[in-house]
């Protein structure tokens, strides 16, 4: 009877044993749910902080600089091989002219722009290959996204005339967003087919800009050009353009049998 006794302990804490082995493998999970997904690590290439950077650049800036910090988290050596950019108005560099990077090394990319006449969110994607990629499918692709303000705003950039319908005259609204007035003072059309005439609503504010066509009954295009008094070469000139020309067909997909 003992024996059996002993028996029965030995089991009872054999079977005890087993229970706190298996619950110490992982979390207790409560709820019927789901263990949270672990963190998610890039492994195939360089882990960027962030693909998309957005930088805020002063009015009067001509040179704007975006930095993309990265690590290597793989288990291998990664090296960049070179980047293609959209615009010649970019330079894309290394920190440190250094291209390869061992597991757990740290870098950064950085983008530097001439900025000339832009204005606006103006979006500037480049991309990078490393050793080994396809010519046809680069590791990252990386977007620079600049936010220069805008000083002077046209409501419209573009007067557009039908070709041989009515020449009525047509208005771009001029409005001054700066801290400071901006004066418009001239305006000018490329073309004699188009009259142009400015009225001040807010002089330095609020400006309209009344555009006439000579005729409707040739195709016509004139670049009008807008002077101002601002100190930042990018607002010192502005400019938007007339057309005349035959409407644009509208064509429709066939429809399916």
């Amino acid at each position: 009877m003992k024996a059996l006794v002993r028996s029965l302990i030995v089991l009872a804490l054999i079977a005890a044993a087993g229970f706190v082995a298996v619950q110490m493998r992982g979390p207790v999970v409560t709820g019927g749910g789901s263990p949270p997904p672990p963190e998610r690590i890039e492994t195939t290439g360089l882990s960027f902080v962030k693909t998309t950077e957005e930088v805020a650049v002063a009015a009067d800036a001509t040179r704007a600089t975006v930095d993309f910090p990265f690590e290597n988290k793989t288990d291998k050596i990664l090296t960049i091989a070179k980047v293609e950019k959209n615009c010649s108005c970019a330079e894309v560099q290394v920190s440190g002219g250094k291209l390869s990077y061992a597991p757990g090394e740290q870098g950064v990319v950085r983008a530097s722009y001439e900025l000339g006449n832009l204005s606006g969110r103006v979006e500037k994607p480049f991309m990078l290959w490393l050793a080994g990629d396809p010519d046809d499918a680069p590791s990252h692709t990386l977007t620079s996204c600049l936010i220069i303000p805008v000083l002077v705003e046209l409501d419209c950039k573009t007067l557009q005339w039908t070709l041989g319908g009515p020449g009525e005259p047509a208005k771009i609204g001029i409005r001054g967003r700066h801290s400071e007035p901006i004066r418009v003072l001239a305006v000018t059309s490329s073309s004699d087919d188009f009259k142009v005439e400015l009225k001040p609503v807010e002089e330095g504010r609020h400006y309209e800009l009344w555009v006439t066509p000579a005729n409707t009954a040739n195709p016509g295009l004139a670049c009008i050009r807008m002077e101002t008094d601002s100190v930042i070469p990018r607002w010192k000139v502005l400019q938007a353009f007339a057309i005349v020309r035959a409407p644009t067909a509208n064509i429709q997909a066939p429809s399916a049998p």
